[in-house]
């Protein structure tokens, strides 16, 4: 395997010469694309380390995922080699987080599943840790860290001793068909949903990702969270018996949507914002992996190849996201939404944004409405209550997104208020990868589902003409697709600049409370009641604090506390901001998407 000899003389060159950054950015991009190349050709090597046989080989589902991990190391690494700065060990674990990752879905048995897992999750702690003179670096590492061993792979640890001590295997090939305790399938639901920042284990995510740099935080975001996608896939093409574990999976999934979608949209800081997203776009993943165990026939099928899209579809577009807001802080210090007029003196960096934000709203034709608009199909055409209202509310998240995002697209809009200056040529050229792969993977989706080797024909074709196609459906999506756009795009009604007496422009915005009365009374009943809760929980939460109840009882605890925290927090903010009236402008869409399940008859 040369990609792995490529990372580990990567890992090498950091430890031993860390200001090497732009080497070791390099060789990490050309290793993942010996990764992406070697998984095209096929992999089947056995090693013996100490006594014990490590096997990597690729399968469909292995090639696939290796190569989004290539893909993502390649662009990430070129972005890299410009932006990342040497600290500690940094240098060092990026290479191996990368290289992590690809063994992890190479490796054919659980064991070496685990310890490259554990390897992963050290490597990823490390580079979060990048800034760790900061407080907030430090708290949200250790929340990470601490959330990682006691709901991620603490689970995973007890379903793989059971699986062990149930066969006495633990290779994929023996242990294909058999049947393990029900309880072990959970085990590992808690496991993977915890590593994907499914609700209600979710609060670990917005706390790592914006702490940690933005190369880091694409691959943390675009590549390590489908690991967690891998390996439950992986567990249910093992085991029979996941419909037990279905429905959960599809409730958790369909609230995770929708926590991920209203906390994006009041989001003050850029990656805070991609974070919550990232969760939103989780959930999107599971609701597709929950489909496809609970369907059967074409739609079966149409799930499936919905989850392995998307998957690659958040993968690109997330990462060129996150390296994009780390052009932003990079060259402002900044990563608030206050910033104004960018696109003046980053006129590359606003087109790609351009781009992502189209991709991650799921606008056609990029890359991120075909895999979105397959969820919709397999969700509301399968008459299954549970999985039509799922899709009832990824379809409602859908303009909730674009409503997020065009706060980012704002900082660009209008005239400056801070310095900058354009991103490096070797940070664009990453960027650039990515950016190409949303239209090319929007326009050309049947090269990505050929890797996926799902037999059901071109995703356009299968949407546009196939036997699952539904006018009704298909007319709602791109119905509300249009009215979020119109909703939500900012409109040019003056022709001349206004007056404002010397002042920032900003200052004068039209306040939201102003805009829409009724909206706003609603907004004040809302915040009214949220700062009641929230002075509540604020009150238990000094009590709580002053008590000394020891770490365990912390976490168990804490996480509650700050999920009603947060939702009163939200609550109280309606009637407050433009973020706000913006959500409840969407709820209009609601209606329209209602409506829309009763004519084509799935309500």
């Amino acid at each position: 395997m040369l990609f792995a000899v490529l990372f580990t003389i990567a890992i090498i060159i950091g430890l031993a010469r860390r200001e090497q950054v732009k080497v070791v950015g390099l060789l990490s991009a050309l290793a993942s694309l010996a990764l992406i190349v070697e998984a095209f050709n096929g992999i089947n090597v056995t090693y013996s380390i100490f006594g014990l046989e490590f096997t990597f080989m690729t399968d469909t589902l292995s090639r696939f995922f290796c190569i989004l991990v290539g893909i993502s190391g390649l662009a990430v690494s070129i972005y890299t080699a410009e932006y990342m700065e040497p600290r500690h060990l940094n240098l060092a674990a990026y290479p191996a987080f990368i290289l992590s990752m690809a063994l992890i879905v190479l490796s054919r048995d659980f064991l070496g599943f685990i310890i490259f897992w554990e390897l992963m999750t050290i490597a990823s702690y490390v580079l979060i840790v990048t800034y760790y003179d900061s407080p907030e670096t430090k708290r949200a590492s250790l929340i990470y860290l601490v959330a990682m061993h006691a709901f991620n792979t603490a689970p995973l640890l007890l379903a793989i001793g059971a699986i062990y001590s149930n066969f006495g295997t633990l290779s994929f090939s023996a242990l294909q068909g058999a049947y393990v305790p029900t309880w072990v399938l959970w085990a590992f639901l808690i496991g993977f949903m915890s590593k994907a920042g499914i609700f209600p284990i979710h609060f670990w995510l917005p706390e790592a990702h914006p702490v940690a740099p933005s190369n880091v935080s694409a691959l943390l975001s675009g590549t390590m969270l489908k690991m967690a996608i891998y390996g439950m896939i992986r567990v249910v093409e093992l085991f029979p018996g996941s419909e037990a574990i279905a429905k959960t999976m599809v409730v958790l999934a369909v609230l995770t949507i929708a926590v991920g979608a209203i906390m994006a949209l009041v989001q003050k800081d850029i990656k805070r914002l991609m974070a919550y997203s990232s969760v939103d776009n989780m959930g999107y993943l599971f609701l597709a992996l929950g489909a496809y165990i609970m369907l059967d026939g074409t739609l079966k099928k149409i799930a499936f190849l919905a989850l392995l899209l998307h998957a690659f579809n958040h993968l690109v577009f997330k990462n060129l996201l996150f390296m994009l807001s780390g052009n932003v802080l990079h060259a402002t210090g900044r990563k608030d939404l206050e910033l104004r007029g960018l696109g003046k003196k980053m006129p590359f960096t606003a087109a790609m944004m351009v781009v992502g934000i189209l991709s991650v709203s799921a606008v056609p034709p990029l890359n991120g409405f075909i895999s979105k608009w397959l969820i919709y199909q397999a969700t509301f055409l399968s008459k299954d209550p549970l999985l039509v209202g799922g899709g009832v509310v990824s379809l409602f998240a859908s303009a909730l997104t674009l409503a997020a995002y065009i706060k980012i697209y704002r900082i660009f809009r209008g005239e400056p208020n801070v310095e900058a200056h354009e991103a490096a040529p070797l940070m664009l050229a990453g960027e650039a990868l990515l950016a190409v792969l949303c239209v090319a993977a929007g326009i050309f989706p049947g090269v990505i589902a050929g890797l996926a080797d799902v037999d059901v024909g071109n995703p356009w074709l299968i949407s546009l003409g196939g036997a699952t196609f539904n006018a009704l459906l298909f007319t709602g999506v791109l119905f509300s697709i249009i009215v979020a756009v119109a909703i939500a795009l900012p409109t040019k009604k003056n022709l001349d600049a206004p007056w404002t007496t010397g002042e920032p422009a900003e200052k004068f915005e039209q306040k939201p409370e102003h805009m829409f009365t009724p909206v706003s009374r609603w907004g004040e009943k809302l915040s009214i009641i949220g700062g009641k809760i929230e002075d509540k929980l604020s009150a238990f939460e000094r009590w709580y604090s002053s008590r000394d109840m020891g770490y365990l009882d912390e976490m168990v605890f804490m996480p509650v506390i700050r999920l009603m925290a947060g939702t009163s927090y939200v609550m109280r903010e309606l009637s407050k901001n433009l973020n706000a009236l913006l959500a409840v402008t969407f709820l209009a869409l609601f209606t329209i998407i209602l409506t829309m399940a009763v004519l084509v008859g799935v309500i």
